[in-house]
């Protein structure tokens, strides 16, 4: 009974966590997320900013006043920008992440679903057990949603300082960036000399591309290499301590096994 009690506290605490980020922006939902599975995701971790921009771009285009997209615009951006599912299969996916049971979805139930196979390998890895569904047919996965969830809200305790500082500016850069072209856009459509002027400017601002962001991305790839290697370290410390642990643990117990003989053979001597 009290097992079962903490594990319900345990899947509270990780569903109001979830549903804490999720009502936050599109911008900040990504910066958690490359923040709980940045070592995971590799190079991966900038399609997910580029996925974001798609995110947003789909919101836009759907005419919703929320940061997330309604189930028929939800449906389409899944099967454009993941694996192929039928209709039965993507409502049972949704089931798992849909914490709120709005039938919306967000991008951070959009990534959950997207990189499944990922988080539950690494689930799976942080439990120390081996994978009870076949991970090779993600698509055919479902009732996952309470380990989705909370892997998707464990943050790694070894992220060093300077690495979620960097994920921080890289997540404020891009808002900048989306900021000043939005700008530039509105004054652009009012036409006359200061219209031509701002399109000028917008044309000549995405076809240099942005120094800050490149700057702040090859910060991020340093700090990453920094944040491994002491990792490594950390973890050959580790496991060289429990080495140390264990053999002083046997050693006690050989010595305990010891006196104990001898003292039975001092007994029987008697």
């Amino acid at each position: 009974e009290i097992d079962e009690k903490h594990r319900l506290a345990k899947e509270a605490k990780h569903r109001d966590a979830f549903l804490k980020i999720n009502a936050k922006g599109v911008d900040d939902q990504m910066e958690y997320f490359i923040k709980s599975f940045f070592f995971e995701l590799g190079d991966e971790w900038k399609k997910v900013t580029d996925l974001a921009k798609g995110f947003k771009k789909a919101i836009k285009d759907s005419g919703s006043e929320s940061e997330d997209l309604d189930p028929v615009n939800a449906a389409q951006f899944l099967q454009a920008n993941g694996a192929a599912r039928t209709a039965l299969q993507r409502k049972k996916e949704l089931k798992d992440v849909d914490l709120n049971s709005d039938g919306r979805i967000s991008f951070l139930e959009y990534l959950t679903l997207q990189y499944k196979k990922m988080i539950l390998e690494a689930y799976y890895k942080r439990h120390k057990k081996k994978p009870e569904e076949d991970l090779t047919n993600v698509s055919s996965i479902t009732g996952v949603g309470t380990k989705l969830v909370e892997e998707v809200t464990t943050i790694p305790l070894n992220l060093e300082p300077s690495l979620l500082k960097a994920i921080d500016e890289l997540s404020e850069a891009k808002k900048d960036r989306e900021k000043k072209i939005h700008a530039l856009k509105k004054k652009a459509a009012k036409g006359g000399v200061l219209g031509k002027a701002a399109q000028n400017e917008l044309d000549q601002f995405l076809a240099k591309g942005d120094d800050k962001l490149a700057k702040i991305e090859i910060k991020l790839a340093a700090a990453r290499k920094k944040n491994l290697k002491t990792a490594k370290t950390a973890s050959k410390a580790l496991k060289a301590e429990k080495a140390k642990e264990e053999a002083k643990e046997k050693e006690a117990a050989k010595a305990k096994k010891a006196a104990f003989k001898a003292r039975a053979a001092m007994f029987a001597g008697k």
